[in-house]
């Protein structure tokens, strides 16, 4: 981290990975339609944000499975009485 003083640079950790050169750029990218209702769905729903092999891992993981499952009731089936 290059900005801040010292007090502040001390809140955040470098991170578990170095970050690619380009971060910084990275991360003042505009993003898509589509990124964004990914990561909003994540927000709503509780469920991690990745890749499907990332979040699969991760649901695992962490138990979530509850979480992949349709909201609200089951439909009721046409044919129960």
């Amino acid at each position: 981290m290059t900005h801040g003083d010292a007090a502040a640079q001390s809140l955040l950790s470098a991170g578990p990975v170095p970050r690619p050169k380009d971060w910084l750029k990275m991360v003042r990218r505009v993003q898509t339609e589509a990124e964004l209702s990914a990561v909003r769905r994540s927000i709503v729903r509780g469920v991690p944000f990745g890749g499907p092999r990332t979040t699969k891992g991760t649901i695992a993981e962490l138990g979530l499975e509850s979480s992949m499952q349709p909201q609200g009731r089951p439909r009721k089936d046409a044919r129960s009485p």
